[in-house]
């Protein structure tokens, strides 16, 4: 079976207000920087649209799950200013996890922070959107397979923990220390008040998300998306990190044999543990 192409069919922008070539970059922006989670899950959304509802609460907009996704990218009071992309990019993450849930509850919850806290590991390893590549880094003239990617992470993966046992430093695996002058705790409150925000301006299966919908309609302009191969490459090398850190922090919970237990390798699954049988 093909693989599902993860990534949006097309843009909408507000043509009509300032600055509107802005937005449109900014809604590929967005969009270029959760692509590889998308690939990841063989996730793909047919509009990403820019609307600007009049209540100056709501932020983001799920329609029928793949259909549709509305986010907000410019303030309530002056539409000549755009949000931080941070804030766009989290909501686009939080209206993605309704393609799987669509109430708030604690699966949802789970699945959003989980995009996000993949969304952070490729902040952190450079990942800035599509073209992030410099010359001649690149992965071949044919489009991997997911799961063929996975394999390869698995093995890197597992060949790293083989040579160095994963003591690098004691420093864990997808995090990173915080930078010297960093207010640890602004950090943590205005994390937290991001997401209740993001979550009480989610309008997804309320019963205004139709006006919304006939809203945007009507006032936007709609642009196809473009397939470049640099861009298609640097989506894959993305996917590819995120793959690696996931086997690795895998690898890093099956943690030491106990008990009688141990590890075990198959072709299929890598490394997992093995619980201890008594025998009689």
């Amino acid at each position: 079976m093909r693989e599902i192409d993860a990534h949006f069919d097309a843009y909408e922008h507000l043509k009509h207000l300032p600055r509107d070539g802005e937005a449109l970059h900014m809604l590929r922006k967005a969009a270029s920087m959760v692509k590889p989670m998308m690939r990841k899950r063989g996730w793909k959304v047919g509009t990403l649209a820019e609307f600007l509802p009049d209540e100056p609460q709501l932020l983001g907009l799920n329609i029928n799950r793949t259909e549709r996704i509305l986010i907000r990218l410019r303030y309530h009071h002056d539409s000549r200013q755009f949000l931080s992309m941070e804030q766009i990019t989290d909501t686009l993450l939080h209206e993605l996890s309704h393609i799987v849930f669509g109430p708030h509850n604690a699966d949802f919850n789970n699945l959003w922070n989980e995009l996000r806290d993949e969304h952070q590991s490729l902040l952190m390893k450079g990942y800035s959107g599509e073209g992030f590549l410099s010359q001649g880094q690149k992965l071949g003239g044919r489009r991997i397979p997911v799961d063929e990617m996975r394999r390869a992470a698995r093995t890197a993966a597992e060949k790293r923990k083989a040579t160095d046992n994963l003591n690098a430093g004691g420093h864990r695996l997808g995090g990173a220390p915080a930078g010297r002058g960093v207010d640890m705790r602004k950090v943590i409150s205005d994390a937290a008040t991001r997401r209740t925000s993001i979550t009480e301006g989610c309008a997804s299966g309320s019963a205004q998300a139709g006006n919304l919908v006939q809203q945007q309609e009507q006032e936007g302009f709609r642009t196809a998306a473009e397939q470049n191969d640099g861009n298609d490459e640097a989506i894959a090398r993305a996917l590819q990190d995120l793959l690696y850190e996931e086997e690795m922090l895998r690898l890093e919970e099956l943690g030491a044999p106990t008990g009688g237990g141990g590890l075990a390798w198959d072709r299929q699954n890598g490394l997992q543990r093995v619980i201890g049988v008594k025998l009689e």
